[in-house]
């Protein structure tokens, strides 16, 4: 058998505090790929410290990135983009209907990616190693080509971009472009499942990821319920976090890992 590296990744990071917490404990064990960060969160600015030494602690092998915010319930950073969106960014499915006609605001968008890369940086202390989408909007017509268009120098510094449908045509074609430039992408993408049953989520990694190629991308959920995720998230969603917490720091994860010879780093 063929040792693989799955790219283990929570891309929530400053969702809220109970969250943060479980994805630096994770950190911490060894057990976290990658932390992709919500830095058009309030809680940013407080939260990014005790991550940035927490990697630092645990010796630097998790990367650390941005999630890129184009949809949901967040104010822009941008001039622009506050002028058009006002005080919350639009739906997915707002990108599904004009990036199919090519009516997406193009320049605003890339003025809001770059607003996040340089936010990013201003308090990190560095760039990050990856950029992504929240809501899995490279799924969405032209949104890919959009971060590529607006993050080419970085790219070609080697930035990694990581895909939730690597596979997708659009995603297939903008990672050619990546490669091009210099810069990397996954080539596989999966899921861990939503579910409270640690034997689910003892099968998807044990025998769900086989046919998976190596440096696949795994995203997860982990959390625990604090007051801002029970505002934020239903019942439902924080026990599945709560769930994939446990699963990650109990000790059949682990077994999982070593008996299909698939590492994190």
């Amino acid at each position: 058998m063929t040792m693989k590296r799955i790219v283990l990744t929570a891309s929530d990071y400053g969702l809220a505090f109970g969250v943060d917490r479980s994805i630096r404990a994770l950190v911490s064990a060894h057990r976290m790929s990658a932390v992709g960060c919500l830095v058009v969160s309030d809680l940013w600015s407080r939260e990014f410290l005790p991550l940035r030494e927490c990697v630092e602690q645990a010796g630097g092998r998790t990367a650390v990135g941005v999630t890129l915010v184009l949809s949901g319930a967040f104010e822009p950073l941008s001039a622009n983009a506050r002028k058009i969106f006002a005080s919350r960014f639009p739906s997915p499915g707002y990108y599904s209907r004009r990036g199919r006609f090519g009516l997406l605001p193009d320049e605003i968008l890339g003025q809001e990616i770059r607003a996040q890369f340089d936010r990013f940086t201003e308090l990190y202390g560095e760039q990050p190693e990856f950029v992504t989408l929240h809501d899995a909007l490279d799924r969405r017509a032209g949104v890919a080509r959009l971060v590529v268009d607006a993050l080419e120098d970085p790219i070609s510094q080697g930035l990694a971009v990581m895909f939730h449908q690597p596979r997708r045509w659009g995603c297939r074609r903008q990672a050619r472009r990546i490669a091009k430039l210099g810069g990397a992408s996954n080539p596989g993408s999966a899921e861990m499942p939503a579910s409270l049953d640690e034997d689910a989520l003892q099968k998807f990694y044990w025998s769900t990821l086989d046919g998976e190629p190596d440096n696949t991308c795994v995203w997860c959920r982990p959390g625990n319920g604090d007051d801002r995720l029970r505002r934020i998230e239903s019942v439902e969603a924080v026990e599945l976090r709560e769930a994939q917490l446990a699963y990650l720091k109990g000790h059949r994860f682990l077994l999982a890992l070593t008996e299909k010879e698939r590492f994190l780093f």
